[in-house]
């Protein structure tokens, strides 16, 4: 596979799923063997819960839980997957933070009470609806780090502009509450 890619190392290796029958301590000696080997640097999870996460970590340093999380999809928010990875001072990685485009074209009445909130608020800011739920996802204390995709330049410019303005607690907990159909705060 290195080869294949050009390159004699991975910066990073995840774990795509976790597996019902992956031993921890065989995922972590073969990590330790890549590592010594040099042939990858780091590596992290994808999709592990917050104990699966613990159990490897503890075995094998580990610097990321790649997870699902979006405005419509915030289990990780309420299952400690998120608190686990900050007590551990940790970032996440996100993987699908606008919903695989349902906040754009979904008629559910839930994304549509989400989406007239983000829509104020980025009319407000004079931003891209897309930059604002980057920006509130990234408001998030364990500092999660947006991925999005390749196939849109205009995806990119809209994750780096969300780095440069931060949502009030106001704004932040308005999409919460679209979020949850009730008052939060």
């Amino acid at each position: 596979s290195l080869k294949n890619m050009r390159t004699d190392y991975l910066d990073l290796l995840l774990i795509h799923r976790p597996d019902p029958l992956m031993r921890f301590d065989e995922i972590a000696h073969t990590f330790s063997v890549l590592k010594q080997a040099g042939k990858v640097r780091r590596f992290g999870v994808s999709n592990f819960s917050r104990h699966q996460f613990e159990c490897l970590h503890q075995r094998f340093p580990l610097v990321t839980n790649q997870v699902e999380f979006s405005p419509m999809h915030t289990a990780p928010m309420f299952d400690e997957t998120f608190d686990g990875l900050q007590n551990l001072g940790i970032a996440p990685m996100i993987w699908s933070p606008l919903a695989g485009g349902q906040l754009f074209t979904s008629k559910d009445e839930k994304a549509l009470r989400i989406k007239a909130v983000i829509n104020n608020i980025a009319d407000e800011l004079k931003v891209s609806f897309a930059s604002v739920v980057y920006a509130w996802i990234m408001h998030l204390p364990s500092q999660p780090l947006v991925l999005t995709g390749s196939g849109r330049i205009e995806a990119v410019a809209d994750a780096v502009h969300a780095t440069t303005f931060t949502l009030s607690k106001i704004q932040w907990f308005s999409i919460l509450a679209a979020i949850t159909g009730h008052e939060v705060a």
